[in-house]
């Protein structure tokens, strides 16, 4: 009778019926094998999706980290392609990623294993405004650790676009979205930034709009012609056309807790939101 306990020495399988006698076979010889004195063997257990892992390493300074391949190539398309049997890396199981810091990387695995964006445990590198102004190293100044906050922010989005997970790219300007609303964060970029962001991420992208509302907010403080005509024109050229976009209207709609957040990941009005697919 199904659900019944099975009788002495009979083996049943998970849906509690009767395994081939075959398959009983196999089992108790297994079984008696695995328990045998000084035995070698196991039982045999079936391949675990968790088993294959490639070396990859980041930085020019090749700090290398093991990754499971279920894990990242599920989040990177990046990495599905790379560690496939079509690449060189995939065959050599090691993928070499010098555009992306040891550290930026790490907090990449961190979205990769646990589905989170977190920074506020680590120690950030300084700004070159920062070192400029002979602050020593970890800097304590506020404005200083503001400067580098967003600094991060900007690689780990350019991390994201070069390893093509948009999800992680939407978390990252959501993050800075976040801390940009907070009134005590401070809303001058250091030259670091834009030229960051302006060099090293697809013009016009998400990130990019994030910056120019918020600089926008606060334009009359702002030495826009001094600090960046010179150095990152673009986003000079890139700010007049938002304000243009905004004649009529005060510039603090544009502050980014005004802005619809979904204006500041990248897709169209009629894709869905990558975080919502995720959810």
């Amino acid at each position: 009778m199904a659900g019944d306990a099975p009788e002495p020495g009979e083996v049943m399988d998970g849906r509690g019926e009767d395994l081939p006698e075959d398959a009983l076979d196999v089992a108790q010889n297994q079984g008696a094998l695995a328990m045998a004195p000084n035995s070698t063997h196991a039982p045999v257990r079936s391949k675990t999706i968790y088993g294959k892992a490639i070396e990859v390493a980041a930085g020019l300074e090749e700090e290398v980290f093991v990754v499971h391949n279920h894990h990242i190539c599920g989040k990177s398309l990046f990495f599905k392609a790379a560690a496939s049997e079509a690449w060189i890396e995939g065959q050599q199981k090691r993928v070499l990623i010098p555009t992306i810091t040891p550290l930026v990387f790490k907090t990449y695995l961190d979205w990769v294993y646990e589905g989170k964006f977190i920074i506020e445990d680590i120690e950030l590198p300084q700004t070159h405004d920062c070192e400029d102004d002979g602050h020593f190293a970890p800097c304590e100044e506020d404005f200083c650790q503001e400067e580098a906050t967003i600094l991060f922010h900007v690689k780990c989005y350019t991390a994201a676009q070069f390893l093509l997970d948009d999800a992680f790219k939407i978390a990252v300007v959501d993050a800075l979205r976040d801390f940009l609303n907070q009134d005590d964060n401070a809303v001058r970029y250091c030259v670091q930034v834009i030229v960051n962001a302006w060099q090293n991420c697809q013009r016009g992208c998400g990130l990019q709009r994030l910056l120019i509302d918020r600089y926008a907010v606060d334009l009359l403080s702002a030495d826009i012609q001094e600090v960046f005509s010179q150095q990152c024109p673009d986003f000079v050229t890139d700010l007049a056309s938002r304000l243009l976009n905004m004649r009529g209207r005060e510039l603090q709609h544009l502050h980014p807790g005004s802005v619809h957040k979904c204006f500041y990941h990248g897709h169209k009005g009629n894709e869905p939101c990558a975080m919502i697919v995720i959810d």
